[in-house]
């Protein structure tokens, strides 16, 4: 939770983790409407910095947002694996 507060109110620290959690955990609550209006959210980035700058471990957090929204798109589209 280094990464927050958000001013875009993106929930970085789970969306990150998303690819994993639709993998690793029972993925139905992950697909569902919540967690896809959350991860909607990573559309919206201001790409202010803010939550890199403030990454202990000097992640480029705007583009793992990205690449995680975009496997999460497949995986909701029926072209990734869960």
């Amino acid at each position: 939770g280094y990464c927050m507060p958000c001013p875009a109110g993106i929930e970085i620290s789970m969306c990150a983790r998303m690819s994993l959690m639709i993998r690793r955990a029972p993925s139905a609550d992950y697909l569902g409407e919540v967690w896809q209006e959350k991860m909607g959210k990573i559309e919206a980035c201001l790409h202010c910095g803010q939550c890199k700058g403030r990454c202990p471990y000097n992640l480029d957090t705007p583009a793992l947002l990205a690449k995680n929204l975009e496997d999460y798109k497949n995986v909701l589209a029926g072209k990734g694996t869960v």
